[in-house]
């Protein structure tokens, strides 16, 4: 028996970068947009 995922959706990706720039860029190559982008304090 198999489990198999579909996924319909994703409403929200949260992702920390050092660079983002260079990350954006990365998940624009996948066809994802941008709709938003907001900076957090550094994390210890």
């Amino acid at each position: 028996m198999s489990n198999k995922l579909k996924i319909r959706r994703i409403d929200h990706v949260g992702v920390i970068v050092n660079n983002l720039s260079a990350a954006k860029a990365f998940f624009l190559d996948f066809g994802l947009e941008v709709q938003g982008e907001g900076e957090v304090e550094q994390i210890k």
